[in-house]
């Protein structure tokens, strides 16, 4: 499972169901673009993949509307 960006009632209900952490909570408040944590099993391990704007896989990736290939 990838968690991005959570809003605050979402976020809280995740973190008791998880059982997440106050420190890995905190990649749920406001992560940098392309960052989050990843939950596999019992693991969960944050982090960050940010792409390069300017190449074909960030155009293909982008959700940001203003950013988004025009295809």
């Amino acid at each position: 499972m990838i968690l991005l960006k959570q809003a605050k009632n979402d976020r809280e209900e995740l973190v008791q169901l998880l059982g997440l952490s106050k420190e890995l909570e905190k990649y749920l408040v406001n992560p940098e673009k392309g960052a989050g944590l990843i939950k596999a099993g019992s693991v969960v391990v944050p982090f960050k993949n940010k792409i390069p704007q300017g190449t074909q896989l960030f155009d293909i990736m982008s959700t940001d509307p203003d950013k988004m290939a025009s295809n």
